[in-house]
Formats: structure tokens, sequence, C-alpha cells
């Protein structure tokens, strides 16, 4: 009887541990083409309007000039931003781009470098692209580059600059 409970007690132990091994991912800077915008640009409208929601009770001169609540073009630069889909690590990824570049964002742009941040249940990685633009991604996964850093450069090419993340 007492084998019949310790062959139970692996048997269970062994499947619940079984299901929490998750596979690796490769993910890498995705193409600035394939890239697809699935919200729209906020109207200057629309932008002004939340400047003055988020500065109409600023009282304190740092925190505005932070803001930007006294010049509305950089705060355009900063919240002018719509979603935009991507395919990366085989998986869809959301992110959100700058409206302030317009069809410059479809220029060819090759991965210059990459970064990850990886705070406790997920990672955030960073893709710069030779046209200065960037790529914010949030992965529901730890990451790490495959070079054990913070950051690494991608390459002539563009390619050379991945994390796996599990």
């Amino acid at each position: 009887m007492l084998r019949y409970f310790a062959f139970l007690f692996l048997a269970v132990t062994a499947f619940i541990f079984s299901g929490t091994a998750q596979a690796e991912t490769i993910f890498r800077c995705p193409n600035l083409s394939t890239v697809e915008q699935v919200g729209s640009c906020p109207s200057k409208e629309e932008v002004k309007a939340q400047q003055e929601r988020t500065c109409m009770n600023q009282r304190d001169e740092d925190a505005r000039a932070l803001l930007a609540c006294d010049d509305f073009d950089t705060f355009y630069q900063r919240k002018a931003k719509s979603l935009w889909a991507l395919q990366m690590g085989g998986e869809e990824q959301l992110t959100y781009r700058s409206c302030v570049t317009g069809d410059q964002r479809q220029e060819k742009g090759e991965a210059v470098s990459m970064q990850v941040k990886a705070p406790e249940r997920f990672s955030w990685l960073f893709c710069t692209y030779s046209n200065k633009e960037s790529l914010s991604i949030k992965v529901g996964k730890n990451c790490k580059l495959t070079n054990g850093e913070d950051s690494m450069d991608c390459g002539p090419d563009g390619t050379a600059c991945s994390a796996v993340c599990e």
C-alpha cells in the first residue's frame, strides 16, 4: 500500500511539473516593412485635448517642463502614436509607433541594436533601426539577449541580434 501511494505521489508530481516547462522562443527585431498599422493616429485636436487634461492642474514648474505642458510640438511628438502589429518569434506582438514620422516609417531600416529590460514576469525588447526609428515590444516571457549582455549590435545586415525568451 505504501508503494502505491509513493508511486501515485511521484506520478502526480511529475505530471504537475511537466506542464510548467516552457519552450524557448527566439525573438529577432522585425523587418519594418512587415509591421502593420492596426490603430489610427490621433488628430492634433485630440492630442491638444490630452495636453490640456494632462497639464490643467499641474502647478509644479519642473513637472510642467517634464510633461511639455507649455510646448505643444514637443508634447505632440511624444504622444502622437498609433498601435501596430508585428510577427516576432512566431507570435503576434503589439507596439506603438510615432505618427510624426508619417510616410517615412515604411522606409527600409535595418536593425542596428537590440536591448532587453526584464522585470519579473515579462520583458521589454527595444529594437533600434538605421532610419532612427525604434520599436518597444512587451513580451510575456523572461528574455535574455544571446550575447548575455543587456544590449547588442545587430551587425551589418541587421540580423545578428536576438533574444531567447522562456
